[in-house]
């Protein structure tokens, strides 16, 4: 990449943290018009294709949260040296908030969640890379299980050892199971290439990433995206 000459040390560190925190910003401005998004029932991923199609809006996609070694922690330095900077510190709490967003809709979903199979694709946190650093997996799994549902997990970069550590139950690709929810982490292509036929007492996708909203899923089972309402997903049918 180009290296770009600064004035100083000072300068050049200010500069990365600018970078990741303007990212997390961005992110919980992404979720925050999620929600509103599914407020008013309107999708909001063609919300930010149409507005991101002029020139000088760049708003990136909502989700369960930020993980990783830089955009949920770079924001910290500046908080502790200025703490005035409220719309830094706000948008830390908008994000870490998102699982808790998810574990009231799987709630609304199914009621009592004591006992009740879950499952949770992607584990690392972002897909295709084999880092845990920050993922919001980890918070997701332990909520689930503090609410009483049993929890497994699935992630092709993780062996059933690494996923046992976190406190879930490993599901192998292709095993016929109870799970009544799958929960979506991360957006792992593989994920769209789910047979439902292994889950046949499904009755929620919540997609946290919403990189299932244009896959079938069977009669019955519900789907809720984030800022992706049911009733506005447009799936396209099986070949």
């Amino acid at each position: 990449t180009e290296v770009v000459a600064m004035s100083s040390a000072e300068a050049a560190e200010f500069s990365k943290l600018a970078d990741t925190t303007y990212r997390d910003v961005n992110i919980a401005l992404a979720n925050e018009f999620a929600r509103y998004a599914d407020r008013v029932g309107v999708d909001i991923q063609e919300v930010i294709d149409a507005a991101n199609s002029q020139p000088y809006s760049h708003i990136h996609q909502p989700g369960l949260g930020v993980g990783g070694h830089c955009i949920p922690v770079y924001p910290h330095f500046l908080l502790s040296r200025a703490p005035e900077m409220e719309l830094v510190g706000l948008s830390r709490r908008a994000n870490d908030g998102q699982v808790g967003l998810a574990i009231r809709a799987i709630q609304r979903a199914l009621g009592s969640l004591e006992g009740v199979h879950v499952l949770v694709l992607g584990i690392t946190y972002r897909h295709g890379v084999k880092e845990l650093a920050y993922t919001r997996a980890i918070p997701l799994i332990e909520r689930l299980a503090f609410h009483g549902a049993r929890v497994s997990a699935y992630d092709p970069l993780l062996s059933d050892e690494e996923i046992s550590r976190l406190g879930a139950a490993p599901w192998r690709w292709g095993e016929t199971t109870d799970v009544k929810a799958i929960v979506t982490q991360t957006g792992d292509p593989v994920f769209a290439s789910l047979d439902f036929g292994w889950f046949p007492d499904l009755r929620l996708l919540f997609d946290g990433r919403n990189s299932l909203r244009t896959i079938e899923i069977p009669d019955g089972v519900e789907y809720h995206g984030v800022g992706v309402p049911a009733s506005t997903r447009r799936p396209v049918a099986a070949r």
